[in-house]
């Protein structure tokens, strides 16, 4: 039997007769044959591999707490590499970049002079500034 784990704490997530049916993110996930388990191969109650004895075991009590913790962590290691591969895509990094640009002249302006008092500023004036900046190659 193959079991998918979690790399970050080895919580053991699913298992599979063959390693083939496992679909993961090798980010995130690693796959385990037939390990040594103790206490049973039955992912109830839940099952932690410990790579270093390469075995499979109940999980305790504070390592079960840790489960939430480390997909919080992974989950969020997902979502900083979607939004990093945007700037990859020409159109829409180039929007980004251009946002971010707006942005800091804006901060930049308030920094250099605390005095400033802006009027209301609605959104199609901003597209229209972050589109004029970007067609004038500001932020190539």
């Amino acid at each position: 039997m193959v079991f998918l784990y979690r790399i970050n704490g080895g919580q053991v997530q699913s298992s599979f007769t063959r390693a083939q049916d496992a679909i993961y993110d090798p980010t995130f996930f690693a796959l385990v044959e037939d390990p040594p388990a103790p206490d049973g191969t039955d992912l109830t109650p839940p099952k932690i591999y410990v790579v270093a004895s390469n075995t499979m075991r109940n999980a305790t009590d504070p390592e079960i707490a840790n489960f939430a913790t480390a997909q919080a962590a992974d989950a969020t290691t997902a979502q900083r590499t979607s939004a990093q591969n945007l700037f990859t895509d020409p159109v829409i990094g180039k929007a980004l970049r251009g946002i971010a640009g707006e942005m800091v002249a804006v901060a930049n302006t308030v920094r250099l002079d605390p005095n400033t008092t802006y009027g209301a500023l609605d959104v199609n004036t901003i597209v229209n500034q972050i589109l004029d900046a970007i067609a004038a190659g500001s932020y190539e």
